[in-house]
């Protein structure tokens, strides 16, 4: 700093001005000043020069560049995929005359059609050719698509989904057929198991009943040796809550989910239903029949309050609640027309181990374990309770698109932490208590933890509420934040307008897609009016850009 005063003062000498720098000098606090009056001077001057050489992007051009590139972007995406298309059609034999077609030709024709296998060895040519592609279990992989005298099949890639549900022995011939392998999966979720492949003794003990084999899955064998992209962005929930706690709790807080426009409403997020009195059959039943009571009045007014526009599904936490709950379904069938409906149309009730991969508009999860006839609770819930049971829970709570129920005959106060170390089985404890409690509950950690709003958007947030709008700063709790909601004039519990200025949010995007075309689609899509806030466009011309913000949000309200 000295030497840039020294500068300062060697510039001015021919205005002999060095009296009065050095009467300035003389003051004690002299140098604090100078440290911060002349870098904004300087700094100040310089921003000026460049925005007054055509630096700053009018709103309007910015609107016009962002509907060119959405335009072109997705006629790229389209091309592509006329590319694939056309790629694959040309490969494709052009009549059954084709060499490599007589072998499919001799098993149409056939009496007796040899054994799949057989066929597909000796037409491995053509089916390549039809079909490049091919869906298939890694089991069903190395059954018949192995042969010997060259008809074995290679591929370019392979691709492995839901990787953390695969044990690595099962995978190993189906990674041999391509020189390549994409991995997709989440370790967060199902882990390999055996546990509801087992027979169940209606004589064994709760706790022998529970006790299962977890393996390594192929994802955890790859994990450590292969390069990772971890896919943040979260689309399903329409409702942040729904994900926000698994967000913090499995995943860091390194998710981003979106808030919706219309705030908290009672026929989305996350609710708790409690049965109060029921009865856990510890040692005998295993279920709990008051809470599967419960859960047939929650699907009865779930399925009347959407009129049949959303989907319901129920997931049970144990093999016995599932057929506990299946039972009691189909005896309120006979009798309720909407049950009846609901089943017939394919209404599911699912366990743990089979959830994996489903989603619904609402989902009815019932907790099962319980206090027993003499009011103790056990802490033995099942497979949550076993090593990475955890990932269970998470896999069940995560599947709603609009709602989750909670049923449960016990609150999270009833689980003793002092007694137990099942991670799975303390998560269980934390959720029960989200349930009932809400996001309050949950630590800040990640990118759910708010960011103070920077001094651009304390400016605009101060110019929109001096000219009466409702303003609410970082408006979220799945990762990613409103950096200013403005609330609906009318409507207090509804967001009308989303401020997004040109901070951490919008340059933390990782390319122009995200920041420009899938963001704004997906806040779109959760209710969101969108007005782009630009600190250079307020920096030259403050009232104009404000001007520009009250009409936009006029818009919205009318809207």
């Amino acid at each position: 700093m000295l030497t840039e005063i020294a500068g300062v003062l060697k510039a001015t000498e021919p205005l002999e001005m060095r009296p009065a720098f050095a009467a300035v000098l003389a003051d004690p606090t002299a140098h604090r000043r100078l440290a911060s009056v002349i870098p904004a001077t300087v700094y100040g001057g310089w921003a000026d020069e460049l925005l007054q050489g055509g630096l700053t992007l009018p709103p309007e051009h910015h609107v016009r560049l962002t509907d060119a590139f959405a335009r072109l972007d997705g006629e790229m995406i389209g091309w592509a995929r006329t590319q694939v298309l056309a790629n694959v059609r040309t490969r494709r034999p052009r009549s059954v005359n084709h060499r490599s077609m007589a072998p499919l030709v001799k098993y149409a024709h056939a009496k007796r059609r040899p054994a799949l296998r057989t066929m597909l060895g000796n037409s491995r040519e053509a089916v390549q050719l039809l079909k490049p592609t091919l869906l298939m279990s890694p089991l069903a992989a190395a059954q018949y698509l192995c042969h010997g005298n060259g008809d074995t099949y290679r591929f370019d890639t392979v691709i492995v989904d839901e990787a953390s549900m695969i044990p690595t022995p099962d995978m190993v011939v189906a990674l041999s057929l391509a020189e390549q392998a994409i991995v997709v999966g989440d370790s967060r979720q199902m882990p390999p198991t055996n546990f509801f492949n087992k027979e169940i003794s209606p004589l064994a003990d709760d706790q022998s009943q529970e006790a299962d084999v977890t393996f390594e899955s192929v994802l955890d064998e790859a994990a450590p040796l292969l390069p990772s992209t971890m896919l943040r962005a979260h689309y399903r929930s329409r409702d942040e809550s729904l994900i926000a706690f698994s967000n913090v709790h499995f995943y860091d807080g390194r998710l981003i989910a979106y808030p919706d426009a219309w705030g908290v409403r009672p026929d989305s997020g996350v609710r708790f239903e409690f049965v109060d009195e029921a009865v856990y059959g510890r040692g005998q039943s295993r279920a709990n029949p008051a809470e599967a009571g419960r859960v047939i009045e929650v699907l009865r007014r779930e399925l009347a309050a959407s009129e049949g526009r959303r989907q319901v599904a129920i997931t049970a936490m144990s093999l016995a609640q599932q057929a506990e709950i299946l039972e009691q379904i189909e005896a309120a069938a006979a009798l309720d027309p909407l049950i009846r409906g609901w089943l017939d149309g394919g209404g599911l009730v699912r366990n743990l181990e089979t959830v994996q991969g489903d989603e619904s508009d609402v989902m009815v999860l019932s907790v099962g374990y319980g206090k027993d006839a003499d009011g103790r609770l056990i802490l033995n819930f099942g497979p949550l309770g076993q090593e990475k049971g955890e990932r269970r829970l998470n896999v069940a709570i995560t599947r709603a698109k609009w709602k989750t129920v909670l049923v449960s005959s016990i609150r999270s106060g009833d689980i003793d932490t002092a007694r137990t170390n099942s991670v799975g089985t303390l998560r269980l404890r934390d959720y029960l208590d989200y349930a009932e409690r809400g996001p309050d509950t949950l630590p800040a950690v990640g990118t759910n933890a708010p960011i103070p709003l920077s001094a651009f958007e304390e400016v605009v947030m101060a110019a929109a509420a001096a000219n009466g709008l409702q303003c609410v700063p970082r408006v979220g709790v799945g990762g990613y934040r409103v950096d200013i909601a403005v609330r609906h004039p009318d409507d207090p519990e509804r967001f009308v307008l989303a401020i997004e200025c040109d901070g951490p949010n919008y340059f933390g995007a990782p390319a122009a897609r995200d920041r420009e075309l899938a963001r704004a689609a997906v806040l779109s899509r959760m209710g969101w009016n969108v007005h782009r806030a630009f600190a250079t466009n307020w920096y030259r011309n403050p009232e104009a850009e404000l001007n520009r913000l009250l009409e936009r949000y006029r818009q919205a309200t009318l809207g």
